[in-house]
Formats: C-alpha cells, structure tokens, sequence
C-alpha cells in the first residue's frame, strides 16, 4: 500500500519512496527499520484502525491490509512474507488465536502482535502462551506503535539470521563429513 501522507508529516509512505525516515528513537532503538519490514495488519475497520496505518507507514514499512482470512492467507505465504503481524482481535471471517495458529505453519512465523481494546493482562498471557510476541493496548501513542514494531521486527530479523546460519553450519557440517 503505497499512500503519501506528505501532507500529514512530511514524510511518504516507505523506504522506497523516502531512503531514510527519521523519528524520535529511545535508547534500545538503533536505527529505523530496513525497507524490508513488511507488517501484515488483520483488520476489520481500517477506519478504526486509521491511527495505528499511519504509524506504521511512517516507519518505513510496507503495509498489506487483510480484513477476511483468504486474504491474510494470501499475503502470509506470499513470497515476501511479512516480519510482523498486527492483528485486530477479529477480522470478517476469523478471531485472533486462529491467525497466530495460521501464522505459526510458516517455517520463520513473523512477529505477532494483538492490538487489543485495553491492557488485559489475562488475555496477554494468554497470548504469550500461545506464541504470540506482544499486546500492544489501545489508546495507541505513536511512541508505543514504533517501539512494539520495531522491536517484533528486530527480533524476527534475529530470529530469521540465526535460522541461516544453522542451515549454513549444517550444510558445512554435511560437505565436510562427505569428503
């Protein structure tokens, strides 16, 4: 979704458009995302869900939208699959649990994020236990947006580097045993 909210910020809407976007980063954020981040957002009402777009594009990412369950399907295992989901607790046609379960059939599962109605720490733990990475609580200031996706997307670039270099060690290990 490439939308210019020029008139907004200043800014556009992705790395492609703009080479760098600068925010107020804390002292656990080194740099803005990398034009790679893609966010996958499960949402039913995108006009709920204006705020929470905003942010995300002025991070840099590239954001796909999927409001039905055929169309989060198509984006996840598309050939770019997405470092992070932000799910909404309902689309059209499925709740939260099961998109983190659809999410969870991919080799690198992205991030999963549930943009909830409050802070509840039940259904957080919940989330937790199920495999999910983070709440992320309405009201939303855009400072908690940009920490939780930076922070989902860092840990799955981690996550996806270490995998490469298991499969590389392997690969290495099965050449040299069969010389």
């Amino acid at each position: 979704m490439h939308k210019s909210n020029t008139e907004e910020s200043g800014a556009t809407c992705c790395m492609t458009c703009r080479p760098f976007v600068s925010w107020p980063m804390d002292s656990r954020a080194a740099q803005p995302l990398s034009p790679l981040c893609t966010v996958l957002l499960a949402s039913a009402d995108l006009g709920a869900a204006e705020s929470l777009v905003r942010e995300i594009q002025v991070l840099g990412c590239d954001l796909r939208i999927a409001s039905t369950l055929t169309e989060f399907e198509r984006s996840l295992f598309s050939a770019d699959a997405p470092a992070v989901v932000i799910s909404e607790p309902g689309i059209r046609d499925a709740d939260w649990r099961l998109l983190l379960k659809v999410t969870q059939r991919l080799r690198q599962p992205p991030a999963f994020v549930l943009a909830a109605e409050s802070h509840n720490p039940s259904l957080w733990a919940e989330l937790l236990d199920l495999g999910g990475y983070d709440l992320l609580p309405a009201p939303r200031t855009p400072e908690a947006v940009r920490r939780v996706v930076a922070s989902a997307a860092s840990r799955w670039t981690r996550a996806r580097e270490v995998a490469r270099a298991r499969e590389l060690n392997e690969l290495n290990f099965r050449r040299s045993g069969a010389a």
